[in-house]
């Protein structure tokens, strides 16, 4: 009787494997997971929205991208340090941005 409860036990361990697995998975860390593609796409929306309120050319051409749960990734060229510094300030002060990354290069108009 003991041997049959001993593999009893071995199966139950062994069936509840995957269960813990899944359990600890957690997708709300998973960029796949819709919640968070939402939320990081309405990041990039609002920054967008805030850089074409400043009517600063060069701004259009800020290229945004919020991935890992509001780490926000400004690329591309503007005209001056103070455009760039403006793009990062807009950023930085939108609800769940929680790091600015900036790859931006200050490219004068010829």
């Amino acid at each position: 009787m003991s041997k049959n409860i001993r593999i009893l036990c071995v199966m139950a361990a062994t069936l509840m494997i995957p269960v813990a697995a899944y359990a600890a998975d957690d997708r709300d860390n998973d960029r796949d997971h819709p919640r968070v593609y939402v939320k990081d796409s309405t990041i990039t929306s609002e920054i967008k929205a805030k850089l074409a309120e400043e009517h600063v050319r060069s701004l259009a051409r800020v290229h945004v991208d919020t991935e890992d749960h509001g780490i926000v990734k400004l690329s591309g060229e503007v005209r001056t340090q103070e455009d760039m510094d403006t793009a990062v300030s807009i950023a930085r002060h939108i609800e769940g941005v929680r790091e600015v990354k900036n790859s931006m290069r200050v490219k004068h108009d010829d």
